[in-house]
């Protein structure tokens, strides 16, 4: 999945922070998602960010304001390490190699890095309520989507998949589904994808 970094978000940069301060608040980032992945969002509070960095709540006050500022970074911090976080980094152009590869990296990103999707989770539920995540996250998964039309309909072009195919339906229907198994316990996930991956190639294949 590649995509784009995201402007809504990045508008939240402290822009006035001190020399290593980018860094900290990385840092400071890093903690707030792994507070989410353990406890949940409602688990978030801004006093254990501090406390699990070391430092005081008015330092970390000097980064994020306010707690919502935190989970916007929290959700740009996401969606770079949906973007950054694949199996192996190809150049493939082959459109049903490059669709197989995609699957490969939804595999991978689920059995290394299951907080991911746990983070993922736990923001959809916010985003009902926060119109400000919603945005982001619908930018998010519209950059999937995309990716993936674009991509099917080059295997329309070259005759690889039908001619008939719905690109656009198809591209939600992958990312839907993947959404919905990512949001399960358990850990047979690899399987179901590949599963997946076999059903949707006797779906689309010329």
């Amino acid at each position: 999945m590649v995509l784009p970094t995201n402007s809504s978000a990045r508008s939240f940069q402290n822009t006035r922070a001190p020399m290593g301060g980018e860094q900290r608040r990385k840092e400071l980032i890093a903690l707030a998602y792994s507070i989410i992945a353990e406890k949940g969002f409602e688990g978030l509070r801004v006093r254990d960010v501090a406390s699990r960095a070391g430092i005081n709540g008015a330092t970390l006050h000097y980064y994020f304001p306010t707690k919502e500022a935190m989970v916007q970074a929290v959700v740009e911090h996401l969606t770079e390490q949906f973007s950054t976080l694949r199996e192996q980094n190809s150049e493939l152009t082959d459109p049903l190699a490059m669709l197989r590869q995609e699957f490969a990296d939804v595999t991978y990103r689920m059995e290394k890095f299951p907080e991911l999707f746990i983070v993922a989770a736990e923001l959809e539920l916010r985003s009902l309520r926060d119109s400000s995540i919603a945005v982001i996250l619908k930018e998010m998964y519209q950059a999937w989507q995309d990716y993936l039309a674009a991509l099917l309909q080059n295997g329309v072009t070259q005759k690889v998949f039908r001619s008939d195919l719905d690109v656009q339906t198809t591209a939600i229907a992958i990312t839907t589904l993947i959404r919905g198994l990512g949001s399960q316990l358990g850990s047979e996930k690899g399987d179901q994808i590949s599963r997946i991956a076999t059903q949707v190639e006797q779906w689309i294949m010329a």
